[in-house]
């Protein structure tokens, strides 16, 4: 086997480890700021505040399930030319994750508008 890939094996998943620490240890200490990233937008200020949003957190971990499966499928594939295509079910996942997110970002401003009019 190539000593590219042999490196590449034995160093990619030491260094996608090193990167998820320094994110995790970044999160606890409070450098990286993570205030409000759930709360729902777009609607009012006292729900802003205390309801997280479905859609956003479905959307991040439809994201992090998309890209795990994706470094496992470049890590047991490893094409020294090309990065392997994403499955067909994971784009229409992610289509589908979108459209809902952004359905539901259309539908929270409608019913709200609706509320404010006197």
């Amino acid at each position: 086997m190539n000593s590219v890939v042999v490196l590449t094996r034995a160093m990619g998943p030491i260094a996608v480890g090193a990167f998820g620490a320094a994110v995790v240890l970044g999160l606890l200490h409070g450098t990286i700021r993570t205030t409000g990233v759930f709360a729902a937008k777009g609607c009012s200020q006292r729900r802003r505040r205390t309801e997280p949003s479905a859609e956003r957190v479905q959307l991040l971990l439809f994201t992090c399930a998309c890209s795990a499966a994706y470094l496992m499928r470049v890590a047991h594939e490893p094409n020294m030319t090309a990065l392997p295509n994403v499955d067909t079910p994971w784009i229409a996942g992610a289509a589908a994750s979108h459209g809902l997110y952004v359905a539901s970002k259309v539908w929270r401003r409608y019913t709200d508008a609706r509320r404010q009019k006197p």
